[in-house]
Parts: C-alpha cells; structure tokens; sequence
C-alpha cells in the first residue's frame, strides 16, 4: 500500500474511494511481472495481512498470492486482455485458502504498459447474499401478490406438510366465495375491489393466526385449512363473517360470503382433491341468499366419483366413436322448409348404456375435455356435408356448438379452418353457435373471436338469448348475425301477454339490428302461429322435429318431407267476428260466407283468445259493441298491449251518439268504424274491398320479405 504522503487533492480523493469499495481492490501493471502497484486495505485483509506488513505484502507479485492450480488459468486471463469475471483460491499469509470472485478489467496505459484493474469478492460471503436472497424471492413467490397469503399451489405445499405434521388432528379444508361480488367492482371499480380483498386476506391472518394455513386460489376465491376444534370453538365468529355481521371492509355494501366445508378423511390424498371437494360443497348454495353454508356429503362423493370415471373412460369413448351428432332441423317460419340444422353430440357407451349430455356435458367443460369434444363434433359435421356434396345432394348450413370453454383456445379459429380445409369446405357450410354465457366470462375474447369468425366467412349464432341477466347488454356488444331465443320463453307464451310482448320486442329489436331469428323450443301448434304473426324468421323445436339420427336427417332431407301436423289450409280469408246476438251474427255470415270463412264469438274472452291462439289464421276482426263502445275502447287497449297483434285489421260497429269512443278507438288503431243504423248492402262490398286490400298487401310482405337481400 502506497505511503501517506503528499499529494494533489484529486489523487487523495481517488485513494480514499478505493478505500470505500465493499470488497478488495488493487492495480496490477506487467513489467518483469504482474506486480501489484496498489491495494485497498481490505484486500490486504483479505490476504490474512495487517499493520506495518501489509505495505511489503502487497509489493509482490500477485501470482504469489494464487494456488497453483489457478496460475496457469489466471495467466491465460492477463494475457488475452479481455475483461473477465472469474472464481480463484487464493493462498492467505497463515497458508489457508480462501475462495475469491474476481472482476478484471484491462487497459494499455501511453506508455505501453499493460494495467489490470481487479475487484476480489468472498466467493463465501457471496453465496450467502445470494441464497439469503434466493430465500427472499422464494418466500415471495410463494405468496399471493395482493393478499400476503399462500397462492394456490404454496398453499397445497404448506397444508401437506401441516397434515403430516399432525396426523392425528381432524383438519377441515373450506373454500370462502364472495357473494356476487361483481356488483362490487361496478360500483366503486376494480381498486376498491382489490382493496376488499386486500382487506379480507388480512382479516384471514389474523383470524386464523397459529390454527393452519389460508390461502387465495384466484379471483374473490379463498382457502383455508384449520382443525375441527377451531371452527366449532369459532362457530359464532364464522356465522357472522358468512352473514355480513363481521365488520372487517371499508365500503358501505354488505360484503356476504359463501362456504363449503370438506373434512379430510384420508391425510395422504392430495390437498387439490380436497380442495375440489370443499369447492362441491360450495357449489349448490353459490346463489343461495338463504343458505351461507354447506358441507361435503357421501352424495357429491358418488357424482365425484362418477365424474371421474367418466374422465377415465372419455378418451376410448373417442377413439371407439361412442360419441355420435344428431341434427335437429331449422324451419323457416313461412315455408315450413328446413333451412337449417344443429348438430347436438351425444354418448351411447359400448355397452350400450346412454349418458345424458346434461350429465356428460358439465363434466367436460369443468374438466376442459369439452373443446375436444366440440372439435370432434366439428370434424363430424364436415364429414357430413362434404360426403353430400360429392354426391350431388341437398345441402343445408348446420351449426355447431362451442363451449365457453374453447375461447381459452386462441387457435380456435385456425383449428376450425384447418378442418373446412381438410374436407374441401367452404366456411358457409358450416355455423357456430356461441352461448350467452360465454360473454359472461370472457366478453373482450368472446367478440374479438366472433370478429375473426366473421372475418374466415363464418356466421355466428348467440344461443339461448334471454338465459342470463346482461341479454341487451350483450347484444349491443356483440356483432352475431343471428339470434337465438331461449326455449324459457316459450313456456308462458301461449298463457302470459307480458312473455308474448316481450318476444315480440326482443324479435323486432334483433331484426332492426339486421340480425336473423330463431325461436328455439316450439312445440304447439299456437306457438307456431304466435311466432308467425310476430314475424319470427325461423323456429327449432318437437312441434316440426326432435333431434334425428343422421339416418333420419337424410331422409328429411331427400324426401323433403314438409307435412306438418294440424297445418291445412285455405285459400279464403278468414274474419273473427265478435257479434252482439245470433240475429245479427247469421245476417253477416249469410252476406259474407261466399267470400270468406267467418268465425264467430259472443264474449270478449274467447273473442281473446281465438286471436292469442290463432292470430295467423285470422285475416280482420270485426267487433260490434255498438250501444257499449266504452268496452270497445277498453277491448283495443287489451288488444294493443299484445305487440304481437300490431298489424291486425280491426272493424268496430257503433252508434252515432258514441263519437267520443270512436275517435279513441281510431287512435288505438283500428282500420275502420261502421255506425248505425247500416246500410247492409253497401256495408259488404266495403268488407270484401277492405279484405282484398288487406290479400294484397300479405302477399306483396310476402314476397318482400322472402327476397334474398
């Protein structure tokens, strides 16, 4: 080490930061030999030298200093002049050796000396930052980002090491689910969403603090793992946190929780089983307001274990195509022709036993089986129809199911393409049905896939439209080209005018938005006619078809079966007459039934529901309440809060003294009002004009709307 001694200022500052260096520092020059020309006091720590010794010392060579193995290493180093970080063991003063990292870096002063500037670490004490560090970052990793607990998987570590630990204390895994917890994050946004959950993984630790581990498996999904003895010393306490009585969150919104409790029987099992098995525990009661817990039983074990199976059994199943599609035509609505069909998979095992797709269905899409299976399902349907083309046969577009599921697959697109591909296919042979539930989950993947269908030539079908609570939402979101409406519709719509308004506004609004409709579930003759006159394109359902054998969908097919039940027509209109008596009642028939069918009521009621059944079939109403109008005025207000019968032709009769009614009734709507006393002769010849208007304009709608766009 050089002498204190004096110097310029600049010089001094330069030795003391060498000085301040963490490790070892010196200059090596080569002149005869690779002499060390200066050292920090540390380095000549580092050599085992002290005091007056140490500027002697670190006058040698530094070559003495280094094992023999490394000299001939060290050597190579100095004499590429390359910068270079490297390992070597050093020789200390009391001959112990030490493991050093050292940093070199080269330069070539003016005067053609070669210099060395090299830093000496302890390798040791390296080692030891780096896995204290190491340790750090694996504690770290192990916790959940947001909440402090364990993540999923350090939770299922920690708890199988608690339960060997402690194996004969009777533990309880719980899952804790939020109660709609989205509502949440649309009201005060996602950070305060984050805050909550923050807020819970805290009160999670210190409620559970020393009594097992906790954990947050995604989302507002937690878990916990704690012995019997807690949760029923805390019974109290957990009723409240389920209830909302725990005050531990910083929003005015009443924070509910859901619990499924799984007991664990067999310590060696692996801690996820349990885990799922707490998650079925919770599941029945995930929407309930009135049940807050629910517990494993031996019931959910048989469905677990029947899943399971299944899961077992599912590959071969594929491989010995025990999965078959039937087709379950589309009619359209005014040609009764299929248009149509979807393709609905189905299991019949080898044995010949028949799994319901309302059991095998759920099980895949939990398990993710199901987007194979959709794509089993794909490469079926274009088999179908690519072996109809070759031979030359009819041809309708069929639809295929995706699961919400398969929008995990960013390749969804080019896996259905590729199968159009391989069977010669154009993508107009071929539809896809999206459900509306898939927007649920994932709307951002869902419309950005919709929009790469659409772009491949694809049309997309939202399925079960109405099933969910965001439908409009949705559906201005969404760009699909045709609308399904869920079969739940169709039960109230022969009994409810409010389903039957409904419909009829869902049907309009679709259509305004240039989208194709179908009606899925008909299946009486009076929801056919009501889905007619409402103007619904097309409809699905046992009132045409069940789903058919690929058989049975051929013959359909090539025999263009188009008899219908209880669908015989008539080329004569037909007016629902509502008469005051028979006198007048068989004067109007006698006029009128050589022209046209004419059905005939005494009652308001039934004058309702002949047109709610058969609102198709009738052609104009003619309605006499004359002398009693204001029930007319009252009759057209029942009328007109049916959307459905918007387009009907109604005729009333009614005296002269009752102007006021009939202006009201001409406001609601109605096509013409007669007053009495009548001139009979002249009163027909206006009802067979009014009727051949009203032939005419059916026939040129029509047309219209049977004209491809």
């Amino acid at each position: 080490m050089a002498k204190k001694t004096k110097m310029p200022v600049i010089e001094q500052t330069l030795y003391d930061c060498m000085e301040m260096i963490p490790g070892g520092f010196c200059v090596v020059q080569k002149r005869d030999r690779y002499r060390i020309v200066f050292a920090n006091k540390k380095l000549a720590g580092m050599f085992g030298y002290e005091g007056k010794e140490v500027i002697n010392a670190l006058r040698k060579d530094v070559f003495s200093y280094v094992v023999d193995d490394d000299k001939v290493r060290l050597l190579q180093f100095f004499d590429q002049a390359k910068d270079v970080t490297t390992t070597i063991t050093i020789v200390r003063k009391d001959q112990t050796t030490r493991s050093m990292t050292m940093e070199i870096r080269t330069s070539l002063l003016s005067s053609g000396i070669r210099q060395y500037l090299i830093a000496f670490n302890d390798a040791g004490e390296i080692n030891e930052q780096l896995q204290h560090r190491l340790q750090k970052y694996e504690h770290r990793f192990q916790l959940d980002a947001l909440t402090g607990l364990y993540n999923k998987d350090s939770f299922y570590q920690a708890t199988s090491v608690l339960l060997k630990e402690h194996p004969d204390e009777e533990y309880v895994i719980t899952q804790w689910n939020f109660d709609r917890f989205k509502a949440v994050n649309e009201l005060y946004g996602s950070a305060i969403g984050d805050k909550i959950i923050q807020e819970f993984g805290k009160y999670m630790l210190e409620f559970f603090a020393g009594s097992g581990t906790q954990g947050r498996l995604e989302a507002d999904h937690f878990v916990t793992c704690c012995s019997r003895d807690f949760l029923d010393t805390h019974e109290q306490e957990i009723e409240d946190l389920l209830w909302g009585r725990t005050k531990w969150y910083s929003v005015r919104y009443p924070i509910q929780i859901h619990a499924g409790f799984y007991t664990i029987e067999n310590t060696n099992e692996e801690v996820k089983l349990m885990c799922d098995r707490a998650g079925m525990a919770l599941h029945p009661i995930k929407d309930s307001y009135m049940t807050r817990r629910s517990s494993f039983t031996a019931q959910m074990r048989e469905i677990y274990l029947k899943e399971q199976q299944m899961m077992r059994e599912v590959d071969a199943a594929i491989e010995n195509r025990e999965f078959f599609v039937m087709y379950q035509p589309i009619i359209n609505v005014r040609s009764k022709k299929i248009v149509s069909a979807e393709a609905l998979v189905r299991w019949k095992k080898s044995d010949g036993t028949v799994v319901s797709p309302g059991d095998f269905v759920p099980v895949f899409e939990k398990n993710g089986f199901v987007s194979k299976l959709d794509l089993y399902v794909c490469e079926e349907v274009c088999r179908f129809q690519s072996t109809r083309i070759r031979q030359g046969l009819s041809i309708v577009p069929i639809s295929v199911n995706l699961s919400r599921v398969d929008f995990y697959n960013r390749n969804l697109n080019n896996d259905i393409c590729t199968l159009l591909g391989q069977y010669s296919l154009s993508p107009e042979y071929l539809k896809l049905e999206i459900t509306e539930s898939a927007y649920m989950d994932r709307p951002q993947e869902l419309m950005e896939t919709i929009s790469s269908f659409q772009n491949s030539g694809f049309k997309v079908l939202m399925d079960d439209f109405g099933s969910g609570f965001s439908s409009l939402n949705m559906l201005k979101d969404v760009s699909a080209d045709i609308l399904k409406i869920d079969m739940r519709f169709m039960d109230d719509l022969e009994t409810s005018d409010k389903a039957g308004t409904i419909l009829y506004s869902i049907i309009q609004m679709a259509k305004s938005i240039h989208m194709e409709v179908i009606a899925e579930g008909v299946e009486t003759e009076s929801q056919y006619e009501l889905l007619f006159s409402m103007d619904c394109d097309n409809i699905q359902g046992y009132y045409f078809y069940k789903p058919l054998l690929e058989e049975e969908f051929i013959q359909k097919l090539d025999t263009d079966a188009r008899v219908v039940p209880g669908n015989e027509s008539s080329d004569q209109q037909t007016i629902l007459y509502f008469a005051k008596s028979d006198v007048e009642a068989k004067e109007l028939v006698t006029k009128l039934q050589d022209h046209c069918n004419i059905r005939t009521v005494y009652q308001a009621d039934d004058f309702l529901k002949v047109l709610q059944k058969d609102c198709t079939g009738i052609d104009m109403a003619i309605v006499d309440l004359s002398g009693k109008m204001d029930q007319g005025v009252k009759l057209m207000e029942k009328i007109r809060d049916r959307a459905y019968l918007g387009n009907m032709p109604f005729v009333f009769f009614a005296c002269d003294y009752e102007m006021e009614q009939v202006k009201k009734v001409f406001d609601l709507g109605a096509l013409d009002v007669i007053l009495k006393p009548v001139d009979w002769d002249m009163q027909y010849e206006r009802f067979k004009k009014q009727m051949r208007e009203i032939r005419n304009r059916s026939i040129r709608n029509t047309f219209i709307n049977d004209t491809p766009a």
